[in-house]
């Protein structure tokens, strides 16, 4: 397993207010939004790179070989995207991360150097404490290090694989009408 880089590349997230909906049925961007960083994100399409890469890692992957599936009956196709809860600097957060390139401990060491101000971010990542007001409209709730394919947040991600989904089959269609107007 590839060494993980000191996260640099990490997009704060803030929760769109009153969602009411059923969860699984919204976008990424009907729960979080981003909060602007810098021109990488939105120019030049690197978040929404990030998130195809997470859907991707989010599709079940028949890692079995034929024999194994035949003759073993070996279980179901895994996911490459790892969920877990962890507790970072006294901060309860969720985890999605990219297992072909990251163990848990890893990305909860990355995580625990930005909550304690000691990795060296593009931008600073306001990550909760005492002197950090987290009930702020502004306040991110999220994050994601878009280069290392990793995400945590304070709410719970469960529907994050629905959020994927909803996202890049939306942005597979607006691709599509764009093309079919030119």
């Amino acid at each position: 397993m590839q060494k993980i880089r000191k996260f640099r590349l990490v997009q704060r997230l803030i929760p769109v207010e009153n969602r009411t909906e059923n969860l699984a049925s919204l976008r990424f961007g009907q729960v979080l939004l981003m909060d602007y960083m810098g021109a990488v994100e939105y120019e030049r399409g690197a978040f929404s790179d990030f998130l195809v890469r997470m859907q991707a890692l989010n599709s079940p992957v028949d890692q079995r070989s034929f024999w194994q599936r035949r003759v073993l009956r070996q279980p179901a196709p895994v996911s490459l995207l790892q969920f877990m809860r962890a507790t970072v600097h006294g901060v309860k957060i969720f985890i999605a991360y990219d297992t072909t390139r990251h163990t848990a401990t890893e990305v909860i060491e990355e995580i625990t150097a930005i909550a304690k101000g000691r990795a060296n971010l593009k931008m600073p990542a306001r990550f909760p404490s005492t002197e950090y007001d987290r009930s702020s409209r502004d306040c991110p709730t999220a994050w994601a290090e878009i280069k290392e394919n990793v995400i945590w947040s304070l709410s719970d991600l469960s529907h994050l694989g629905d959020w994927l989904n909803n996202t890049v089959t939306f942005l597979a269609q607006e691709k599509q009408r764009i093309a079919h107007r030119a």
